[in-house]
């Protein structure tokens, strides 16, 4: 009886096991095509467009994995140089940042008689190892790139899925048609269908995101979208203004701050015409802290004592209500508030203008620092749009400063990513700061993490090997490493990575902007009526294994801000390294 029993499970385990195989051998394949060409692709995988030269495949089970695909007007007069030039250029960029390769390859290629080159290198940065296989493929004054990432190199299916992928290519005889830029045009009003148009495109888009529903279901998801077009088709035409508002509270539910959107910038200007944002707009910079608005010492003149004084109310509304209003309307990572009061405080003015409209006068309810009586002012409206971004401008990329003869001061905006005009730039003054500290025999370095916004995790790898014991020109003075609620993406991937690496570098400041864990590489996607820019991450970052990696990274040592002296301009972290070095 037993012995039936043992073979009776084993029929229904092989049987179990036939049909998964089964399952996998008999996989659906699609085909897509476009006008330039066509592929065949498994369903294990999404293709989507994002745009008419740009296409993404997103495989569904794997985040940390994507191919990318883009098309460019590109003159060719010889495909010998052509890939000569790619030749050159991938080795400048080598030089210039690349990376900590562990192979690379280089070869011409041939697919469906259309020549190019194969560019394949394994590398690591960070905590990351990545292996990238780059096919630039040239036709009819046309560039076509397929980019296949892969973040985590024990996975080898995607990989082999991206070479059927490349095996299925067929090109078609198209003709040499330039890929012309869409022209914006810029409308006060959308009709319901045309904004119920972009709603769908926008939520057909999202679905690249490599976890879309992790902060909120699936389900939650579409009810949100199911009331966002019931809102829509209430009206017979909405405002962009009012658009903008609506597909922003609806994007902030996702809670990742790397699914944003903006004003496209080639209809920016128009827009600013059409809705004067700036030119009725909150006439004075704020800081937002601790769910406070301040008034700024970065304002002008114009408003002498005020500076530092605590609003309470502008034109009737309390402060309270204006922050609650303008909270809905900020992506960010779960959990992360003062991400939240900082991106209101950097565009304040355009916010405000946004929900309340302009006005020609801004009744202005404030407590100034240090008094009881509430006092009154009433102000112009009107602020130009350089002056309201005066919380927003930082600088270089990369900036060195000194306090003493003995203390230096490298502060990061950002690590800018390859192929753009920052990144030399960014490794040249790098490589001259760290020369000149040598020379002037620093010994105290503090590394200004708090305004750096992101970008690229390589380069942020490149800029620690500066603090590398095994690198023979590495510095050897005293470093403390400053973040803050403005540090975010790659900053923050930074920051954790210091952390890791060297236990003696004390990290000083504030609970991060962004998460330790985030997502990247993002894709831009234009709604095709409002002309609104989305940011949608394609790749998902993961640190190392048996690390605390949710959530948003925090100092070894906290400071306590004061909001109002933090208004005035008092840097009450950097007061707090000066007291450490001076106590050492």
């Amino acid at each position: 009886m037993r012995k039936s029993k043992i073979i009776y499970l084993l029929i229904i385990i092989l049987l179990l096991t036939s049909c998964k195989n089964l399952q996998k051998n008999n996989e659906i394949i699609k085909r897509y095509s476009n006008k330039y060409f066509e592929f065949n692709y498994p369903s294990s995988v999404n293709v989507v467009n994002v745009g008419e030269d740009k296409i993404f495949v997103k495989f569904i089970n794997n985040k940390t994995s994507n191919i990318f695909v883009s098309i460019k007007n590109k003159k060719i007069d010889s495909i010998d140089k052509i890939l000569k030039e790619d030749k050159k250029t991938e080795k400048e960029e080598e030089q210039n940042v690349r990376l900590r390769i562990k192979k690379k390859i280089f070869k011409k290629i041939k697919i469906d008689n259309v020549v190019g080159d194969r560019i394949e290198v394994t590398d690591a940065f960070l905590n990351y190892n990545e292996k990238q296989i780059k096919l630039n493929l040239y036709k009819s004054n046309k560039e076509f790139n397929f980019v296949f990432s892969n973040l985590s190199l024990n996975k080898h299916k995607e990989e082999k899925i991206f070479n059927k992928i490349l095996k299925s290519i067929k090109f078609k005889d198209f003709k040499d048609i330039k890929i012309k830029k869409k022209k914006i045009k810029s409308k006060k009003t959308l009709t319901s269908k045309e904004a119920i148009e972009d709603a769908k495109y926008m939520v057909n888009k999202l679905r690249i995101h490599p976890d879309l529903y992790y902060s909120i279901s699936k389900n939650e998801f579409n009810k949100k979208y199911k009331a966002l077009i019931k809102k829509i088709e209430s009206k017979e035409k909405i405002s962009k203004k009012e658009l903008f508002i609506l597909f922003s509270e609806f994007i902030a539910k996702i809670k990742d701050g790397h699914t944003n959107l903006e004003w496209n910038k080639s209809g920016y200007k128009k827009d600013i015409r059409n809705f004067p944002l700036f030119r009725n707009g909150f006439p004075i910079l704020v800081n937002i802290r601790d769910n406070k608005i301040l008034i700024n010492k970065k304002n002008s003149s114009k408003i002498g004592e005020m500076v530092g004084g605590e609003i309470i109310s502008i034109n009737g509304v309390s402060a309270d209500k204006i922050l609650k209003r303008m909270k809905k309307l900020i992506a960010s990572d779960p959990n992360s508030k003062k991400w939240v009061e900082v991106r209101i405080q950097d565009g304040f003015p355009m916010w405000y203008s946004l929900i309340y409209n302009g006005s020609k006068k801004y009744t202005v309810k404030y407590i100034k620092s240090n008094s009881k009586g509430i006092k009154k002012v009433v102000l112009r409206g009107g602020i130009s749009e350089r002056e309201s971004w005066k919380n927003n401008n930082y600088g270089k990329n990369i900036e060195l400063s000194y306090l003493k003869k003995d203390i230096a001061i490298i502060r990061i905006n950002k690590f800018p990513f390859e192929n753009s005009d920052g990144i030399v730039n960014f490794i040249g003054n790098m490589k001259s700061y760290f020369n000149e500290m040598k020379d002037k025999k620093i010994k105290y370095l503090i590394i200004d993490d708090r305004f750096n916004l992101g970008g690229s995790p390589e380069l942020a790898d490149y800029f620690y090997r500066n603090l590398e014991k095994n690198n023979k020109n590495y510095y050897k003075g005293k470093v403390y490493l400053l973040v803050g609620r403005r540090t975010f993406s790659a900053g923050v991937t930074f920051s954790n990575y210091v952390r890791l690496k060297d236990k003696k570098i004390k990290i000083i400041g504030n609970k991060t902007g962004g998460w330790i864990e985030c997502y990247g590489n993002g894709a831009v996607v234009i709604l095709p009526n409002s002309n609104f820019r989305i940011n949608i991450p394609i790749i998902s970052y993961k640190v190392l294994k048996n690390i605390k990696r949710k959530g948003n990274l925090i100092p070894d040592i906290k400071v306590d801000i004061a909001p109002e002296k933090e208004a005035l301009g008092k840097d009450q972290v950097m007061d707090k390294v000066l007291e450490l070095i001076k106590n050492r």
